[in-house]
């Protein structure tokens, strides 16, 4: 399991109430883009919370691609 902090956008077709969550993508030397993923729990919040509040979320993401939203203890 990896976390991935991702960041709220809003939603080009309906600006005042949809949101959607897109995760933070970083580019590789070879010009490919992944997501930033991390190892700990506590690292992904930590990152997290340098972002305007409410702007950004963790979620874990499992190996088959499931992902769930998790808060600082992970429920």
């Amino acid at each position: 399991m990896r976390y991935e902090v991702e960041l709220r956008r809003p939603d080009p077709d309906n600006q005042r109430t949809g949101t959607s969550w897109r995760a933070i993508r970083r580019v590789l030397p070879d010009g490919s883009a992944r997501p930033l993923a991390f190892d700990r729990l506590e690292a992904a919040h930590a990152y997290a919370r340098k972002m305007t509040p409410g702007q950004a979320r963790v979620v874990a993401v499992e190996r088959d691609g499931w992902r769930r939203v998790v808060d600082e203890v992970e429920t």
